[in-house]
């Protein structure tokens, strides 16, 4: 058995091996069509059309966490219409190109804009109110409307029980990929999205949603390297 290997040795294999991890993986995933929406989420229990692209400056705007239910963060109110606003700066390469925004699943209905026009909707509000609690939302953004600068605006509706933008993924990611995504799916008939390799210096976890490594799990030279 190999004892006493000089840390710097270990430390050079394990970034090596993160590395050729991500490596491999990056023909099945294509980070340069992908941007993960970032936070600085507001909410505001409150139902006004200038909200659609107003500022949020006043102090009744709270800071939140998405995806995250209203109830974990002491904001649910039952029955209730509200708006979620995020402002956001996109890298060029997303720029002029047709998309799709994700914006996780919301509960009980909703209608997102981004920069003042209406991209789509899930569910219904009152009178005649159905709930789409459990639905990912996914709207088709036109090329022109995307900006260097943007405000993205979700107006809510929640009836019985939780609500807000509860669980799922925030992203825009180009069209073209989307559908390359869906053909695959379809194709290999797979409704995993947790993905796990290993190369014998370390073990990780790929979460195809979110399009990040979830996990790395050191598993040979840990025994001999508290550093690791």
């Amino acid at each position: 058995m190999v004892k006493n290997i000089p840390a710097y040795i270990i430390r050079y294999f394990f970034i090596a091996a993160i590395r050729l991890f991500v490596t491999t993986m990056s023909p099945l995933f294509s980070f340069s069509q992908t941007f993960i929406l970032p936070g600085g989420w507001w909410y505001i229990q409150d139902d006004k059309p200038s909200y659609i692209s107003d500022t949020t400056n006043s102090a009744e705007w709270k800071p939140v966490k998405v995806p995250l239910s209203l109830a974990k963060q002491n904001l649910n109110k039952e029955n209730f219409v509200g708006w979620y606003q995020l402002r956001f700066s996109v890298p060029d390469n997303m720029l002029n190109k047709t998309l799709v925004l994700i914006i996780g699943m919301i509960d009980d209905a909703d209608e997102t804009y981004l920069n003042g026009e209406k991209i789509g909707s899930t569910g219904k509000f009152p009178p005649n109110e159905q709930s789409a609690w459990d639905l990912e939302r996914k709207y088709v953004v036109p090329r022109h409307l995307l900006k260097k600068n943007n405000i993205l605006s979700v107006r809510i509706f929640n009836g019985i029980g939780d609500g807000g933008i509860h669980d799922g993924r925030t992203l825009l990611i180009t069209k073209k990929e989307y559908d390359t995504q869906i053909k695959h799916q379809l194709k290999n008939k797979t409704s995993y999205y947790r993905l796990t390799t290993s190369n014998g210096l370390i073990a990780a976890v790929y979460n195809q949603k979110n399009h990040e490594i979830e996990a790395l799990y050191p598993h040979i030279f840990s025994y001999y390297d508290s550093a690791i």
